[in-house]
């Protein structure tokens, strides 16, 4: 035991032994600072993949059917052969109540609605001439 003890007291010894104990605490922290760094990078690799997804999504949609006809209807475009109508000097910003039904006048654009036309063949005048159609 007491060369045990002499040994330790040594100076050499003591520098040696708390040299490695410092060592052993630097390498910790060295290993805790390696791990977060790969966290972070990680992290950042997460939401860039998220970004991309949302950029891929988001083109998808620009490319569909669906937004270059919305598209087309904000800039009024129109289709070869479409006819565009300016409603804007008509409408006045109002829309219609739920229960309030808004009737086009089959007198006005001078054509029988169908109701009209099935009414006409099973009782009108000529409901002959309706069946051998």
């Amino acid at each position: 035991m007491n060369n045990l003890s002499t040994f330790f007291q040594i100076p050499l010894v003591r520098l040696a032994i708390h040299v490695i104990i410092i060592a052993g605490f630097v390498l910790n922290i060295y290993q805790f600072y390696r791990v977060w760094e790969v966290q972070v990078a990680t992290n950042q690799s997460r939401t860039i993949l998220e970004t991309w997804s949302d950029l891929d999504t988001q083109e998808a949609y620009l490319q569909s059917p669906l937004y270059k006809e919305k598209f087309s209807k904000d800039k009024n475009y129109s289709k070869r052969g479409e006819e565009v109508i300016d409603t804007s000097a008509v409408e006045d910003g109002t829309k219609p109540q739920p229960n309030e039904f808004i009737y086009a006048s089959s007198s006005a654009v001078g054509q029988k609605s169908n109701v009209e036309k099935w009414w006409e063949c099973f009782f009108g005048k000529n409901r002959d001439e309706c069946v051998k159609r």
